[in-house]
């Protein structure tokens, strides 16, 4: 069997704040971070508030640059790119989910799904279709067209799944999807994630503090000082 194709990968990631030249030390966050991640694969990043996750998941999202160190995707590194080139590949390479939905309050749940790919040039009718089959497929056949406010929190976390993967990325980073929800939504959260890889081949990397958001993936790492100390298949 052929080794699957590497999608994401990050060599000696170093992120230091505060230092303004040599004489300051700043504040350390990664400190030498590798980590590669295959086609369909599901990884999780456990951590603790502050420990540095989520400065990762930005880097190798393409939100923040490291002080030092790689991200390669699908082998091209993308800090080496021209920063036109870089918005591209960004839009059509990595999908987000984050904690607080950042739904657009004054659009419809459907009209939200459809914005991403309406922005790479999708036309509005295939925009609507596509969104529309992924509302579906994340149990929100009879919400198109409400609005975040009359939508539960699950309701609008998954409408935020929905609007990640619309544009079919390679990969969709997801930062404590389930810090905002309760107990019972974020099994529903976990649930999803584990259905779209399954039935979408969807690659994830999800950073989080909840040990429920493990299940389902293929390895799972903690952050400790600013490295990934330890690595697990999932039970």
């Amino acid at each position: 069997m052929s080794a699957k194709k590497i999608l994401l990968e990050c060599r000696e990631l170093h992120k230091t704040y505060g230092a303004v030249d040599s004489s300051t030390e700043g504040v350390r966050v990664l400190n030498g971070v590798d980590l590669a991640v295959a086609e369909g694969e599901i990884v999780t990043i456990l951590g603790a508030s502050g420990s540095g996750k989520s400065t990762l998941l930005n880097i190798l999202g393409g939100l923040d640059r490291p002080t030092s160190g790689t991200v390669f995707w699908e082998g091209k590194p993308y800090y080496g790119m021209r920063e036109e080139e870089q918005a591209a590949a960004r839009g059509k390479f990595v999908g987000f989910v984050f904690q607080f939905h950042h739904l657009l309050n004054e659009f419809t749940a459907l009209e939200n799904v459809m914005i991403p790919a309406m922005i790479l040039g999708m036309g509005q009718k295939e925009a609507s279709e596509r969104a529309r089959g992924l509302l579906n497929e994340v149990g929100l056949a009879g919400r198109f067209n409400h609005r975040p406010a009359e939508l539960s929190g699950g309701e609008q976390q998954r409408v935020a799944v929905a609007r990640a993967i619309v544009n079919r990325p390679s990969i969709v980073l997801a930062d404590e999807p389930s810090g905002n929800l309760d107990a019972g939504n974020s099994r529903q959260l976990a649930e999803l994630i584990r259905r779209l890889h399954e039935t979408l081949n969807q690659s994830f990397v999800i950073v989080t503090h909840n040990l429920g958001m493990t299940e389902g993936s293929g390895r799972v790492f903690t952050m400790q000082d600013g490295k990934l100390t330890s690595s697990s298949p999932a039970a």
